[in-house]
């Protein structure tokens, strides 16, 4: 059984100091003197485009490229490459605190002692945002595969997604 985390196994809940203590911690990883209000309002409008070729192509870019290409594309790329993973953190955080599903982990424990192999399939701009959840959790224990779009630089629907992660099922 193959599921994702966002909307199945997590949802968004607003924070708004957690969500601005974001915003500001990418103003200053950036080290741009910028109202983080501001600069994420600009960055909006190019992550809307970066996500609608996502879409569109079911292309998913790694997280360096996302921030070279996409999001700061004036910016210097050797400057920018070493920051893409914090930022991106940072960036999904600005949106909201991911939080479990009440009944997620109850229903994943339940799932693999009846026997099923269970994975998961995520359209996700981070490497590392899912599988430091899973590890928290405790959950990690319990998925055979946990294939991200960031990763495999192809997205749902994309069959080769589906197709990657029952080979590695």
């Amino acid at each position: 059984i193959f599921l994702d985390t966002g909307n199945t196994l997590r949802i968004y809940e607003k924070d708004a100091a957690f969500q601005y203590r974001a915003r500001q911690q990418i103003v200053k990883l950036l080290g741009v003197q910028e109202n983080p209000d501001a600069l994420c309002d600009r960055l909006t409008k190019r992550y809307d485009a970066f996500k609608k070729y996502a879409r569109e192509t079911l292309i998913q870019p790694s997280e360096v490229e996302m921030w070279t290409r996409w999001m700061l594309p004036d910016s210097p790329a050797d400057t920018l490459a070493p920051l893409a993973t914090k930022l991106t953190r940072l960036w999904i955080n600005q949106n909201g605190r991911r939080v479990p599903r009440p009944d997620a982990k109850l229903t994943v424990i339940e799932l693999a002692k009846r026997g099923y192999t269970l994975g998961i399939i995520a359209n996700s701009v981070s490497t590392t945002e899912i599988p430091e959840w899973l590890e928290k959790d405790g959950l990690a224990q319990y998925f055979k595969v946990v294939l991200l779009s960031s990763q495999f630089g192809r997205r749902k629907p994309d069959p080769y997604i589906y197709v990657e992660a029952a080979r590695l099922a």
